[in-house]
């Protein structure tokens, strides 16, 4: 979604965002899957299993290559007799790449209107969305009367609760278990979907060799992202996305480094002219 980087200032968007009630317009790609077959379509389609989820519930999915790879990261929302996919890729992308599956169902694939997100603000008409250290986190298809936030505000606080950005944290290079969510993106009761193989053998296995964790950095210092993260003098890992915490009160970043480095290590990010030292921390940043 194109979002103008802010709309009043950063600090007042960041504040109504995690403490006064603010609001992130438009920030989810919709698409409607609808019709009698739309939830045994889906489920054997994205990670989740989707019919335990109640009416009016949100939980979070992926949908993957036949090669277990991801295509969008999702959160899945019961909406009456529809299903709706919401995801940060796009409505059409999404809804393209569920329509080639679309045969001999009675299922309807289409893009619907984008939903936003609000946070710590109360009597909002919406759906609670279980982000990690972001009090009272709502998706909603109207956008209500509270402070606008725009993408430097959301970013930080985004990189805060540890919620992945597809195409620019992950990309459709990425394996599920390298992003941390799949103990609640994943069912690993339910019948076969699109990719469960990888899953399903590295759950078993219990490795990948990298993933993606926090990072604070000890300096007044945005490094760019793509600086290279190096922990004993050896390169682990690169950032993705970068930001200022006025939680934290440092600069903060999600980074995807060697499963071998500890969670807590300290290290050093360099970039063409600079570096600073940083440490590692796990996921949420803010709780």
């Amino acid at each position: 979604m194109n979002r103008p980087d802010m709309y009043t200032d950063v600090t007042s968007e960041y504040l109504a965002l995690r403490r006064d009630g603010g609001v992130v317009p438009d920030l989810f790609g919709v698409t409607r899957v609808s019709g009698g077959d739309a939830v045994g379509f889906l489920d054997g389609i994205i990670s989740q299993d989707v019919a335990p989820i109640g009416d009016g519930e949100v939980a979070r999915s992926f949908l993957l290559g036949p090669r277990g790879k991801l295509q969008a990261l999702l959160w899945v929302l019961r909406s009456g007799h529809d299903v709706l996919l919401l995801s940060d890729v796009g409505a059409d992308e999404v809804a393209t790449n569920l329509s080639r599956y679309l045969i001999r169902v009675d299922a309807t694939v289409e893009p619907a209107e984008p939903m936003s997100l609000v946070a710590n603000a109360v009597d909002i008409d919406g759906y609670p969305v279980p982000i990690k250290g972001l009090a009272g986190a709502t998706i909603t298809k109207v956008v209500p009367d509270l402070p606008k936030v725009g993408e430097v505000a959301w970013t930080a606080v985004r990189i805060e609760s540890g919620e992945p950005l597809m195409g620019v944290d992950v990309t459709a290079k990425t394996i599920p278990q390298e992003t941390g969510l799949v103990p609640e993106a994943v069912s690993f009761t339910k019948g076969c979907y699109l990719g469960q193989e990888l899953v399903a053998r590295i759950n078993t296995r219990g490795h990948v060799n990298k993933r993606l964790t926090g990072l604070v950095i000890g300096e007044n210092v945005l490094p760019p992202s793509g600086s290279t993260v190096v922990a004993e003098g050896s390169d682990v890992g690169v950032l993705t996305s970068v930001a200022e915490s006025l939680e934290l009160m440092a600069p903060v970043a999600l980074a995807t480094v060697r499963s071998e480095v500890d969670e807590d290590a300290p290290v050093d990010v360099t970039w063409d002219g600079g570096g600073v030292a940083a440490r590692l921390r796990p996921l949420p940043l803010v709780s």
